[in-house]
């Protein structure tokens, strides 16, 4: 899973790797100065007949404060 901000160039804020299905994902640091929703990018499922997980993060007072996961 990778989290990165639109209005920085290569910006990573969070990075995970996990062997099997998401069950959620923790916002462990908030950061700051987001003035645009980041994307949240989860890599496809390398098992043949996986599901894609899709997440989207939510952000207030320039801080990440949650990513929903949507299917996993």
């Amino acid at each position: 899973m990778l989290i990165s901000r639109a209005d920085v160039t290569a910006a990573r804020n969070a990075v995970a790797t996990q062997s099997g299905g998401v069950a959620s994902i923790t916002v462990g640091n908030a950061g700051s100065g987001y003035t645009s929703v980041p994307t949240v990018s989860i890599a496809a499922p390398q098992d043949a007949g996986g599901t894609q997980a899709t997440a989207t993060a939510t952000i207030s007072g320039g801080g990440l404060t949650g990513v929903t996961l949507s299917a996993g």
